[in-house]
């Protein structure tokens, strides 16, 4: 049965173990209003003083005390795409003893961002915004041929940065925060160069993070175009300090770590946690190569590689944005979405930004043993995906004795979806409506009856996980879980969704994998992010915890709802001295008692 709760809090007596607090809503949906639109993609406003939040319903629970971090894109002048603005951090500090909350907000200091507020322009290419753009409409030039040089140009400087070890790609890190065991932050996207550590409390990026290879010959990663502090960095080398001295001007500090896993020049966003407290992810240089995965110390962030898969073809690499990690293996489903190189590299333009769509290649799904005894690369029906909620190993169900991999997340039929966040289609009143995705599992064979490894293998098509998917309006992204389950066996998905119609998510969603069905949170006019479950400190149960999230009402305000795990019933709602941009993810980190 589909619950759709009211966007106020309610009594907790009015919410029966029947849903009996539930609240229908307006079946055809309300599009994300005017206001909020306007408020999500303006640029946003710099609070870095902590200032007082109001709790303004309910009442935020006597166990939440932690930060709610966020990191997303707060400029989007002159840009093209929802993944090209540059890096802004919000936190959200909740106090539930004193029923009291703070907020505060930055932009991440990198040279991307500096140099886009010197000059007007991009000086590198963002996602789907080539180099060269400018922030704002200009007036026709009376020499046509000025903007095709300003365009040769920029690309000839990128090219010949990224050969010769400067920095060729944007150091946006706008993707995701992981929390670090130094209490720092890592702020990534996916350039290799976009790696920024950031102080938690003042949301200030403390050190621009450099790779650099033992490997002969091999180019070092996102290194400063800074000369001072390209000359820092290597005498701080020659000294095995590894961490040079700020520059002038108070900008972060350059941490060059060398290590010997190959030149980098593209890496995922969404490095993963392994159960030993490490971090798991991958990276590959252009213009051709392969997946160099690796784990990586939270520590030191020296990385040693555990496996190389090579490009099905070396000219045209897949792009892979996400991952799943189970207690022993990492899967990478490989999408046949290309990169057209050409097009990244001259700012070009393709059917999808700047890459090819060739299902008819299908899909590969690599498996890797996180401890590096091997690589076993599946295929599997052509199918899209940005991000993955939970996967884990168990028996197998159609074979006993034998195991297998389970694999839950987001699968779209084809990267339409890429092209629906355009800003231009985003902006749109009311627009295109947002591609479908579903919640989907992926069943993988993992080992046989007498325990020896399956091999490569065609694998079917995932399967649904719910009985009714227009329940969530056939619309699952931002996939969450309780953090406690990783890569276990688990029945709670939490994640943003749609009423239809709308052409981007406009609801939050708790999906039970168990009973195979849906319940909903929306708030007519406004635009949720993505949920983060914070569990109760001591607490065993799976959904004895709060989902929070940043929303965007319908009059353009910001605010963050605290909503009842397994129900999204609203318990508390905080309002923001500062309007929050659009926000990709983040991380809840807990205050110590």
């Amino acid at each position: 049965m589909l619950k759709r709760y009211s966007a106020q809090p309610e009594p907790a007596a009015a919410s029966g173990g029947d849903g009996s607090s539930a609240v229908a809503m307006n079946a055809g949906g309300t599009h994300v209003s005017a206001a909020a639109r306007r408020a999500v993609f303006a640029t946003a406003i710099e609070q870095v003083s902590e200032a007082p939040a109001q709790v303004v319903s309910g009442r935020l629970p006597s166990w939440l005390r932690g930060s709610l971090l966020l990191n997303g894109c707060g400029d989007f002048r002159g840009m093209q795409h929802l993944f090209d603005g540059y890096a802004c951090l919000s936190r959200v500090r909740l106090d539930g003893q004193a029923n009291s909350a703070w907020a505060s907000q930055r932009f991440l200091d990198t040279d991307a961002y500096r140099s886009f507020r010197a000059t007007g322009r991009l000086k590198y290419r963002e996602f789907g915004t080539p180099a060269g753009t400018p922030a704002a409409a200009q007036p026709k030039s009376s020499l046509p041929l000025l903007p095709l040089l300003r365009s040769a140009y920029n690309t000839t400087c990128g090219v010949v940065a990224t050969l010769t070890g400067r920095q060729g790609f944007s150091d946006n890190a706008s993707v995701t925060l992981t929390a670090l065991p130094s209490g720092q932050l890592l702020a990534l996207s996916e350039p290799a160069a976009a790696t920024y550590l950031v102080d938690p409390h003042t949301l200030a990026a403390t050190h621009h993070v450099v790779y650099g290879s033992t490997k002969q010959g091999s180019r070092a990663s996102g290194s400063s175009n800074s000369s001072s502090s390209g000359q820092q960095a290597g005498a701080a080398a020659a000294a095995g300090a590894g961490v040079v001295a700020a520059s002038s001007g108070g900008r972060p500090e350059v941490r060059r770590v060398v290590d010997d896993m190959p030149h980098s020049d593209i890496q995922t966003a969404h490095v993963k946690h392994t159960p030993d407290g490490g971090l798991v992810n991958f990276s590959r240089s252009l213009p051709f190569g392969g997946y160099h995965v690796y784990v990586q110390d939270p520590v030191s962030l020296k990385r040693k590689q555990i496996a190389f898969i090579r490009d099905r073809d070396p000219f045209a690499p897949c792009w892979v944005h996400d991952m799943a990690v189970t207690r022993s293996h990492l899967v990478v489903v490989e999408s046949p979405l290309h990169m057209n190189l050409t097009a990244l590299m001259t700012g070009g333009s393709r059917p999808y930004v700047f890459m090819d769509w060739r299902p008819e290649a299908g899909t590969r799904v690599h498996v890797i043993a996180l401890d590096g005894s091997g690589v076993v690369t599946h295929t599997a029906p052509a199918l899209f995906t940005f991000h993955f909620s939970n996967a884990f190993e168990q028996p197998s169900a159609s074979a006993p004795g034998a195991s297998e991999i389970c694999v839950d997340f987001s699968v779209y039929d084809d990267p339409t979806v890429l092209n629906d966040l355009s800003l231009k289609q985003m902006m749109a009143m009311p627009g295109q409506d947002i591609s479908p995705s579903r919640l989907r599992r992926l069943t993988i064979p993992l080992r046989d009856a007498g325990g020896k490894p399956v091999g490569p293998s065609r694998l079917a098509a995932p399967a649904p996980l719910l009985r009714d998917e227009s329940a969530y309006g056939n619309f699952v992204e931002f996939p969450a879980f309780n953090p406690k389950f990783t890569g276990l066996p688990y029945r709670y998905c939490y994640s943003t969704a749609a009423v239809r119609p709308t052409n981007m998510g406009n609801a939050l969603a708790v999906h039970d994998l168990q009973e195979g069905v849906s319940r909903l949170w929306h708030s007519p006019g406004g635009m949720p992010a993505e949920p983060c479950f914070v569990p109760r400190p001591g607490s065993s149960d799976e959904a004895d915890g709060v989902v929070l999230a940043a929303v965007v009402g319908a009059d353009g305000g910001s605010s963050v709802v605290v909503l009842e795990g397994g129900s999204l019933r609203e318990l508390a709602r905080v309002q923001l001295p500062v309007t929050v941009p659009y926000r990709f993810h983040g991380t809840f980190v807990q205050q110590q008692q």
